[in-house]
């Protein structure tokens, strides 16, 4: 076989250490020196090559040459390296003379391991001062150098082996969260469904439970699906294609089940949402929000009793949405007795809804409890009350409310600090009304440090959002910075 040995012309030395001069680490400062590196590099290459030669080596196009010849630009360019002290160019080079799979000398595992070390891969480096010293031993040239430096490499080795395996354990760690996260958003998204598609007590928490098991053996069974009580694939798909995405009943007479824009009951197109919605439930009759959004729109077009029939399962089996609107049906539908409005029972349906969760039957229980009603009586603990877990649910309008009481102090002591945080809730949505309040705070210092500069910036967001109306009040706090 050729080795680096018999492909040079000349015999083998033992007397010259393969290192370049100057290197960086201490322990490789005392056993080298240019000199003997030159007269290693000579003893391995057998002769000098031109520079015309190493660039070929570097070329890339030298696997059709003899192999010899290929050791000699090999070993011609790993002369030049060394002369330079270029680790990153050793540490790249060696593997390709390793891979012309020719005996190799054991000194070049061991100037490999210089160079990994130096260029900070202590792993590397105590591997291939291992490889050195088991194949040369104890009678190796370079026998006190290698076992120096490995005791040098050792600790670093260690110590990045640590710290790999910290990360390892990390990225491990933030793989498991992700999967977490995708498999409960997963999970909530059929609640999700399920809850609009006739399992209204299904929580939507991204855990799954009990309840979520049970209505989904249900929906399956209805389906003529498999039967297991688990997500599957299968039933995903059966649920989406049950609950459609927005259709022209949801433009007619929006009502989300979760805080979000909504249509109300009296500013319903009812000769379009009608039609529209009934339309939408034959294609789509399991889906709950319809069944709302239809006996909503038959509220405003007078037929309060087809509404309350249209709405009726629903109301059976638990929908908060539904029991809403059996009280609108009450205030606005005619229901109550001569046809006027009936407070007290509105007042009992809005109950049922809010305490399953209804955002819409929260804030209808404010406003009643704020100004009072035949039968009921104002409260105003009970309306901050329900206002608060409105704006709990994340419903903007609620926020922005609650915010305005703990300014004015109106049902609840005055707290500006808690009036700036609410505000501040609302402004990052963009809410120009928030915005506006919160600047009012900054420049009379109310609840937050006095601060005109940050009043002003406040200012010139909500002129960016559409209020032209600030320019003067706009300048006249340039003025007074």
């Amino acid at each position: 076989m050729t080795t680096l040995f018999s492909a040079n012309r000349k015999p083998q030395s033992r007397e010259t250490p393969p290192t370049a001069a100057g290197t960086k680490r201490r322990i490789l400062h005392t056993s080298f020196k240019f000199g003997k590196l030159m007269a290693l590099t000579v003893i391995l290459l057998g002769y000098g090559l031109s520079s015309s030669v190493v660039g070929a080596a570097e070329s890339g196009d030298t696997d059709t040459l003899p192999i010899e010849v290929q050791v000699d630009l090999y070993m011609a360019e790993l002369t030049r390296l060394l002369e330079y002290d270029d680790h990153v160019g050793i540490v790249t080079l060696v593997p390709k003379i390793r891979a012309l799979n020719i005996d190799i000398p054991d000194a070049l595992f061991f100037i490999e391991a210089r160079a990994l070390y130096s260029t900070g891969d202590a792993i590397k480096a105590r591997e291939s001062l291992l490889v050195y010293l088991n194949q040369a031993g104890r009678e190796g040239r370079y026998y006190d150098e290698a076992t120096n430096l490995l005791l040098e490499v050792r600790a670093q080795a260690a110590a990045e082996e640590a710290r790999l395996a910290a990360l390892l354990q990390e990225r491990e760690r933030a793989k498991k969260e992700a999967a977490n996260r995708a498999k409960a958003l997963r999970i909530r998204e059929v609640q999700t469904l399920l809850s609009q598609a006739g399992f209204p007590k299904t929580p939507v928490t991204g855990e799954m439970n009990g309840l979520t098991r049970e209505a989904l053996a249900v929906f399956q069974v209805r389906q003529s699906l498999r039967v297991s009580g688990e997500i599957t694939t299968e039933t995903i798909r059966a649920l989406k294609a049950a609950i459609p995405s927005e259709l022209p009943c949801d433009q007619y007479a929006a009502r989300p089940f979760a805080p979000d824009e909504f249509i109300p009951t009296l500013e319903i197109d009812y000769v379009n949402g009608v039609t529209a919605c009934n339309e939408a439930l034959r294609d789509y009759p399991a889906a709950a929000r319809l069944h709302v959004q239809y006996a909503r729109s038959l509220i405003a077009a007078g037929r309060p009793e087809d509404a309350k029939r249209a709405i009726a399962d629903h109301v059976e089996i638990g929908y908060p949405s539904a029991m809403h609107v059996m009280a609108e049906l009450h205030l606005e539908g005619g229901l109550g007795k001569d046809g006027d409005a009936d407070y007290v029972t509105a007042e009992e349906w809005y109950l049922k809804a809010a305490e399953r969760g209804d955002f819409l039957a929260k804030m209808d229980l404010y406003a009643l409890y704020m100004k009072g009603a035949t039968g009921v009586k104002r409260d105003y603990a009970a309306a901050i009350r329900w206002l608060t877990e409105a704006s709990d649910d994340q419903h903007e309008p609620a926020t922005l409310k609650l915010a305005g009481h703990y300014e004015r102090g109106q049902g609840v002591s005055r707290n500006y600090e808690k009036a700036a945080e609410l505000y501040q809730v609302v402004a990052e949505k963009d809410n120009v009304s928030a915005i506006l309040s919160l600047a009012d705070f900054y420049e009379r210092g109310r609840g937050v440090s006095r601060d005109r500069k940050r009043a002003l910036d406040l200012l010139k967001e909500a002129r960016k959002l559409g209020d032209e109306s600030l320019e003067k009040r706009i300048e006249r706090l340039e003025r007074r910075l």
